[in-house]
């Protein structure tokens, strides 16, 4: 029997993709569930405060009564009137309406305006661009000449974050053609000729047509599936040079070559994969909707 072929539906709950579905759902309802329990806790210390005015004025107090403080409160504007922090001493007043008014806010950036106008401010920024700059670009220079990375590396371009990218995009390079390298010897791609079977061979191999078994379709959001099994028996007699060397499985075979096996199925039928605990199952796809 094939192994766990659900695992290339789409509806299994197994799959990364629909776990991660369920994941943002529960983070959702928690989510909602913390803003139900801070909008409780919000209404009762309005409950509480509202208590505390009804015994400091009395059950029928009048909006008159309350102070300016108490008033914002009331009305939920407090925030929009709090306590800002200053950098440095500044005068503070507080007007009629209760805003806070500082003399720092009508004056900030006035030093550097004048001094941009008198020209010192572009002379200075000239001198600092002499230094840091130039030192900051050679850090990236040297990180676009580097091919290589280590723990030295990272705590080199620890203080330079566009050094870092640069060095974390060539290691994704390099491992993509490491794995491209890796994969490169066991595909067979279609530029590759296909090696048909003699005369001999395909007398051999069509003794087992009859007992190939397909199996039912299933489908995804994109493809079509199905695996073929074919007789244990019948791979002693497949030519070696449709097996994979370096894992004794079949490869991935061209449409010409297992249709030469004697696997009959409609046009559009791709050999994607083989199923490596039972090599005698390979396994096709087909995109949905192929020759419509």
């Amino acid at each position: 029997m094939a192994g766990d072929l659900n695992l290339k539906k789409s509806w299994n709950p197994a799959l990364v993709k629909n776990q991660q579905k369920v994941w943002e759902l529960e983070q959702g309802k928690l989510k909602d569930y913390k803003d139900y329990q801070e909008k409780k806790q919000e209404r009762k210390r309005e409950e509480e405060y509202l208590e505390l005015l009804k015994l400091q004025y009395g059950d029928n107090f009048n909006r008159d009564q309350l102070s300016q403080k108490e008033k914002l409160k009331v009305s939920k504007l407090s925030w929009m009137y709090d306590d800002v922090p200053f950098e440095g001493p500044a005068q503070e007043t507080t007007n009629s309406s209760g805003f806070i008014e500082s003399n720092q806010e009508f004056n900030e950036g006035k030093n550097e305006v004048e001094q941009m106008l008198n020209g010192k401010y572009a002379m200075s920024k000239k001198a600092r661009n002499d230094g840091s700059t130039s030192e900051r670009m050679n850090k990236i220079l040297k990180a676009e000449m580097s091919t290589t990375g280590g723990a030295s590396s990272n705590n080199k371009f620890a203080d330079d974050p566009l050094a870092m990218i640069k060095q974390q995009q060539q290691q994704k390079q390099q491992l993509l053609r490491h794995r491209q390298k890796q994969v490169g010897s066991r595909t067979f791609t279609m530029s590759q000729k296909p090696r048909y079977l003699t005369e001999a061979e395909r007398q051999k191999v069509l003794e087992f047509q009859d007992m190939i078994h397909y199996s039912p379709r299933y489908s995804d959001d994109t493809h079509e599936y199905r695996h073929v099994m074919l007789p244990k028996n019948m791979l002693k007699v497949i030519p070696s040079a449709y097996f994979n060397p370096e894992t004794g499985t079949l490869r991935i075979l061209l449409e010409e070559e297992w249709r030469g096996l004697g696997i009959t199925q409609s046009l559009g039928w791709a050999h994607y994969e083989t199923h490596a605990p039972e090599p005698h199952i390979l396994l096709f796809k087909r995109a949905i909707g192929y020759g419509q």
